[in-house]
């Protein structure tokens, strides 16, 4: 009975909740080095996306972000990216980004592994490298970010 408690248990609420979790956490990373006067921050969704520069701005920052997961598309990830690049030129006060730079980096992950056994015979120690593939890897993408006057 106590087996099939467990069991139940498992099914219903482990199971589920780490599977949610599994698929929700996306890593996004970004940063910002300011090349410009700092202004008061703006709407996020004010912040305009360029592929060429607008007639009269000024520049306000570098910013640069990147979004990863194993179990979403590279569109999702790249969504996510945009968002938290937005995020950043708005935090600076900054209404736009010229857009740089749109890429993916691979997303591997090194493990270091040491250890030491002792024999009869004398001490035997022996260091691995282990690669590990991060599934779709991340979409990175930077640009300047800055205010268009109007």
């Amino acid at each position: 009975m106590k087996n099939k408690t467990a069991k139940r248990w498992l099914e219903l609420f482990v199971l589920p909740i780490l599977s949610l979790t599994l698929i929700s956490c996306v890593i996004v990373n970004s940063s910002v080095v300011l090349v410009g006067e700092k202004r008061s921050p703006t709407k996020v969704e004010d912040v305009v996306v360029y592929l060429t520069p607008p007639p009269k701005y000024e520049e306000v920052a570098i910013v640069q972000a990147e979004a990863g997961h194993d179990f979403r598309s590279t569109k999702d990830n790249m969504d996510s990216a945009v968002a938290r690049l937005k995020e950043e030129a708005a935090k600076v006060g900054a209404n736009g980004i010229i857009l740089n730079n749109v890429g993916r980096r691979d997303g591997n992950s090194v493990a270091v592994a040491t250890g030491n056994s002792t024999s009869i015979g004398g001490v035997t120690s022996g260091t691995g490298v282990l690669m590990m593939p991060k599934g779709n890897g991340y979409q990175t993408i930077s640009g300047i970010a800055i205010f268009v006057k109007k």
